[in-house]
């Protein structure tokens, strides 16, 4: 979770939220929302361009139990996508609750390389979230979820990548990600 909060605010903001909260409760037992309550100060001192309420943060991802599953799903014409959104899904035995993350995306080439990566994609906490950054791009040979692994939940892959990443797993130059791969793969499996 305190991976995906980084991400959320940013390493410097972060670490920000950390000091206000180490100097306001240095020797003192806390609570929670003693944490929450730093962090937000700190994010907000930051001046962001994008709100963010920690508490609406903490109460979906700290308060509940299980994760989403995340897939993606798009339209493509003439080797571009016209239309790329990530749908969230509820899993068995977790709180019916939809959360906001953000993670990278991947878009690979056949022979397992790196071709581009788009970088801090938000996930509403709603079932879908259309991307509008990945409109106009080329279509990969297959798309990675969560690059760099960042994000927290169960993402999927499409047959696609399941292809390339079975024959070229060990061509990744990343080795978070084709960790990455490896998880989502034992994770699919997991629920056939």
């Amino acid at each position: 979770m305190i991976k995906q909060l980084i991400f959320l605010m940013g390493w410097e903001v972060f670490c920000r939220g950390l000091k206000i909260y180490f100097k306001k409760f240095a020797w003192k037992n806390t609570e929670l929302n003693d944490f929450i309550g730093s962090m937000q100060q700190g994010y907000d001192e930051s001046n962001p361009v994008e709100p963010l309420n920690l508490n609406d943060w903490s109460a979906s991802w700290l308060q509940t139990k299980g994760v989403n599953k995340h897939t993606a799903e798009f339209e493509q014409a003439d080797g571009k996508f016209t239309k790329f959104v990530i749908r969230q899904e509820h899993c068995k035995n977790a709180d019916s609750i939809y959360r906001e993350q953000r993670i990278n995306i991947g878009l690979y080439d056949e022979d397992g390389v790196l071709a581009e990566k788009v970088e801090n994609v938000k996930i509403k906490n709603e079932e879908l979230t259309t991307i509008d950054s990945m409109v106009g791009k080329k279509v990969p040979a297959a798309v990675l979820l969560n690059t760099d692994d960042w994000g927290f939940g169960h993402f999927t892959m499409d047959d696609n990548a399941m292809k390339v990443f079975e024959e070229r797993l060990g061509k990744m130059q990343s080795k978070i990600d084709r960790a990455v791969v490896i998880g989502q793969l034992i994770t699919m499996m997991r629920q056939i």
